[in-house]
């Protein structure tokens, strides 16, 4: 099996060109096939048109891909205002100096919500999920909302119900006269 030491030295060989085969690869592969990062090292060390054709299928920028695959340096993945200079001493850089430029420069991430001189309302979205339907009534729901203190919505349930069932109108009423009763006397015991 390959090692982690392993495969951070052949990550760091990962763009020469050299048709050497990436020794442990395919176990690995094996072990963790969504391991994209081993499968494009495998495609790019080898021609293998079958381990290519996967990779494009699975890998979500195919052109990204075609560049990886085709690169021959590092530079190749920097911005251009960053890239050496093609006569430049330095030329190739190594991960470990990608590396080391990314800690002392990370990328700027836009302060976008602290922009805002304003505060943003938000719409409550609750309230429009918790609002009554009043096709759904019955005398049930009147009594679980007058056991929880809920007076006005009992009320109103029962109103609905009253219109609903004109024949059980005096039953409705005297139920409302009830509610409003213990409303008041709730009212009065704060």
């Amino acid at each position: 099996m390959i090692t982690a030491e392993n495969f951070n030295a052949q990550l760091k060989q990962f763009f020469t060109r050299t048709s050497e085969p990436v020794q442990g690869l395919e176990e690995l592969i094996r072990t963790y096939p969504y391991f994209q990062l081993a499968r494009v090292m495998q495609a790019k060390k080898s021609e293998d048109k079958a381990e290519r054709g996967y990779l494009a299928m699975v890998y979500e920028d195919r052109a990204f891909l075609y560049k990886l695959i085709r690169a021959e340096s590092m530079r190749d993945f920097l911005p251009k205002e960053e890239a050496p200079a093609a006569g430049d001493e330095e030329g190739e850089m190594s991960l470990d100096e990608l590396v080391r430029k990314f800690t002392e420069n990370p990328p700027k991430i836009s302060k976008f919500m602290e922009d805002f001189s304003e505060e943003v309302q938000y719409a409550d979205l609750g309230k429009s999920s918790s609002i009554e339907r009043m096709n759904i009534v019955s005398e049930t729901l009147a009594e679980i909302y007058l056991s929880q203190k809920e007076y006005d919505r009992a009320i109103k349930i029962y109103k609905v119900l009253m219109e609903k069932h004109p024949e059980k109108s005096a039953t409705f009423a005297a139920a409302i006269e009830a509610v409003k009763l213990k409303k008041n006397t709730a009212s009065n015991d704060r």
